[in-house]
C-alpha cells in the first residue's frame, strides 16, 4: 500500500496518548495512567519513532502517537524524515488504553488485515519470481482453503484444529520452504497456494498434474489433514469436503 498522504492522515489513523491515560495490563491485573512529558522532552524536535513487537509510537506535534506496525506507517514517517530511536512504545506487550479500548482493538484489526494483504502480495511477487504460478480456477474450485481461524475437527481417539501452514503474515525463511510445496496422503492432499493460503482436497491426480505444471513441487514433510478419517466439526465444511468425492 502507498504512504500515508500526510503526518496528520497518519495521527487520525493512530491512537494518541496522553498524560493521566489509564492503561490496563491484563498479565497483571493492573491500570495504572501513563505519561509521556518524558518523551516530549527528550525529542523537543520530534520526528523520532520507536518500535517495539508489533506496534509504533511516534512524536508529532509534540505529541505522542501508538499505531500498530504495518509497512505504510514505516513508509510514512521515512517519508517524513523520521528516524528511530529508543523510548517506551506503549501498548506493545499486551497492554491497552482502558477508555479508548474499542477504538485501539479496531486500529489493531486493520493493521492486522493490511499487514496480512501486504504479505499475499508479497508471496505472490516471490512465487512469480522463483516460477510458481496460479492455476486456473477450475482446479481451486475442487479444494476447501484453510480459514486462518483455522478447522476444527474429530477423530475417533481425539479431536483438534487444522491451521493454515502459514499463520504468520511476514514473508519468512521458514514460510518461504512452505510456499509452492503440496503433499498427499491417503486419499486426501493438502498445498500452499501462491498467496500463502493453504488449501486441502480429494487425492486427484488431475490437480497434482495442474500444480505440478505450475511450479508446485511435493514436500513430504508437509502434514496433509483429513488423510486419517478425521471429521470437521463445522456441518458447512464437512459437506463441502464430501461433496469434493464427487468433483
Amino acid at each position: 500500500m502507498k504512504p500515508y498522504k500526510s503526518m496528520k492522515e497518519l495521527a487520525k489513523e493512530s491512537l494518541r496518548v496522553y498524560n493521566g491515560m489509564i492503561v490496563i495490563n491484563p498479565f497483571y491485573g493492573s491500570e495504572e495512567p501513563v505519561t509521556v512529558t518524558d518523551i516530549i522532552l527528550k525529542f523537543p524536535t520530534g520526528r523520532v519513532f520507536a518500535r517495539n513487537n508489533s506496534t509504533v509510537c511516534y512524536v508529532w506535534n509534540d505529541d505522542v502517537y501508538a499505531v500498530p506496525y504495518t509497512k505504510r506507517v514505516i513508509s510514512t514517517l521515512y517519508q517524513n524524515r523520521y528516524y528511530i530511536d529508543n523510548f517506551h512504545v506503549f501498548f506493545s506487550n499486551g497492554e491497552f488504553p482502558k477508555e479508548e479500548q474499542n477504538k485501539w482493538f479496531n486500529i489493531m484489526l486493520q493493521a492486522r488485515e493490511e499487514r496480512d494483504l501486504d504479505f499475499r502480495e508479497e508471496t505472490k511477487e516471490w512465487c512469480a519470481k522463483h516460477g510458481i504460478n496460479p492455476v486456473v480456477e477450475e482446479v481451486l474450485a475442487k479444494c476447501i482453503r484453510i480459514p486462518d481461524k483455522g478447522l476444527e475437527y474429530k477423530s475417533i481417539n481425539f479431536e483438534g484444529r487444522f491451521t493454515p501452514v502459514i499463520d504468520v503474515d511476514a514473508l519468512t525463511e521458514t514460510s518461504i520452504r512452505r510456499v509452492g510445496k503440496y503433499n498427499v496422503n491417503n486419499g486426501a492432499m493438502c498445498f500452499v497456494y501462491v498467496d500463502g493460503h493453504t488449501y486441502i482436497a480429494r487425492r486427484r491426480k488431475s490437480i497434482i498434474t495442474e500444480l505440478e505444471a505450475a511450479g508446485f513441487k511435493q514436500c513430504e514433510e508437509l502434514y496433509v489433514p483429513m488423510s486419517n478419517g478425521e471429521r470437521l466439526k463445522d456441518p458447512m465444511y464437512q459437506r463441502k469436503w464430501e461433496n469434493l468425492e464427487n468433483l
